[in-house]
């Protein structure tokens, strides 16, 4: 179930302590994402888990532990974007158009990569859900 109550929504996400768990919560994750009519990403704390696990899914789904932003940007570009938790809400953000994103993903491989358009869209709006914003 997605998380809608916005409280819960602005605690910041603890980081994951073990492959598995990030795993299992990743898994979670994919599931409650391919049930949703439109949703191309997901944040833990979205489905009340409040741990540093992502997912988006542009081209083929990509699970994020414990991610972090090395790099971004200065150029950015505007886009209407949604919210699983805030279904009918679609608010026009300025982000930076790539990022490098430093995670690892669930099988415990440390990865390193530049993120371009939607995907960098995307992975900036689970980060800043696990951040609390």
């Amino acid at each position: 179930m997605i998380i809608t109550e916005i409280k819960q929504l602005q605690l910041m996400c603890e980081e994951v302590k073990t492959i598995k768990e990030g795993e299992e919560i990743g898994a979670q994750l994919l599931k409650e994402l391919t049930e949703s009519d439109n949703g191309i990403g997901l944040a833990a704390n979205q489905i009340g888990i409040n741990k540093r696990v992502c997912v988006i899914n542009v081209k083929e789904p990509i699970v994020l532990i414990n991610p972090r932003i090395v790099e971004q940007s200065e150029e950015q570009f505007m886009f209407a974007e949604g919210c699983l938790s805030f279904p009918f809400l679609f608010l026009s953000i300025n982000r930076p158009k790539w990022c490098s994103v430093r995670y690892t993903d669930q099988h415990g491989k440390e990865i390193e990569e530049t993120l371009h358009g939607m995907s960098a869209r995307i992975f900036q709006h689970e980060n800043e859900h696990m951040n609390g914003y």
